[in-house]
């Protein structure tokens, strides 16, 4: 993640204030942050685009948010589809 764009820092910083909190776990706008995490790193670096849309698929599935958990298996494929 050290290939980071400046996008990806202020969402990476997001995420690294968002994990902190308390109830982290219950918020959806998390599982968002980590789908958007993963898109950002599609095409710079498909390893940190499949762990962020790991956290997201998890996370979601723990809070049961069926759109986050499709948007993460969105950012898994697309992943593995730039992956090649």
């Amino acid at each position: 993640m050290a290939n980071a764009q400046p996008g990806q820092v202020s969402l990476l910083a997001r995420w690294e204030r968002a994990v902190k909190q308390k109830g982290y776990q219950q918020d959806t706008a998390n599982t968002i942050l980590l789908n958007k995490l993963s898109l950002q790193y599609l095409y710079n670096n498909t390893d940190s685009a499949l762990y962020f849309a790991k956290q997201a698929l998890e996370l979601a599935g723990n809070q049961r948010y069926e759109l986050g958990q499709a948007k993460a298996l969105y950012s898994f494929g697309s992943a593995y589809y730039v992956a090649g």
